[in-house]
């Protein structure tokens, strides 16, 4: 059942990684490597875990339940590993370490409003792969010219 929110890419500009720009926040989808919604990085293999998070609804609440061994941060609090946050609009939630070159850094938002100065962006159904061959071509340049 959709909630109406989705989580929101802070920088859709930066093509180092594999990660769609919205991902509607939905019960039952996983986020990770190898899940329903990929986030993988290109530079640091390991950052992301297979199985990264799960979207968890419940009534009118929607939790973030933490599944990997490099946490999640939600609203600047670290989510430990099976530990859930509870999501809402403005809500910052960063997977992999946050400060790193590779931080998934987005923000909860209505999922019906573009985020003002970007493009629309479709949602991320489970079955959606942000494995795009132009994007990981510059990301593999990028790399190469560090």
């Amino acid at each position: 059942m959709p909630s109406g929110l989705c989580l929101r890419l802070q920088d859709p500009t930066a093509a180092r990684h594999k990660r769609p720009n919205t991902i509607e926040l939905r019960g039952g989808i996983t986020i990770g490597r190898a899940a329903d919604v990929l986030l993988d990085s290109t530079v640091f293999p390991g950052l992301i875990s297979r199985q990264h998070a799960r979207i968890e609804i419940d009534g009118d609440e929607i939790r973030l339940h933490c599944l990997g061994l490099n946490l999640c941060r939600v609203a600047g609090e670290t989510v430990a590993r099976n530990a859930k946050a509870r999501l809402a609009p403005g809500t910052t939630v960063v997977f992999g370490s946050t400060g790193s070159p590779t931080e998934f850094l987005y923000v909860c938002e209505n999922a019906a409003a573009p985020a003002s100065g970007q493009p629309t962006n479709v949602s991320a159904p489970p079955s959606m792969i942000a494995d795009r061959p132009e994007a990981e071509e510059r990301a593999r340049r990028e790399a190469e010219e560090r």
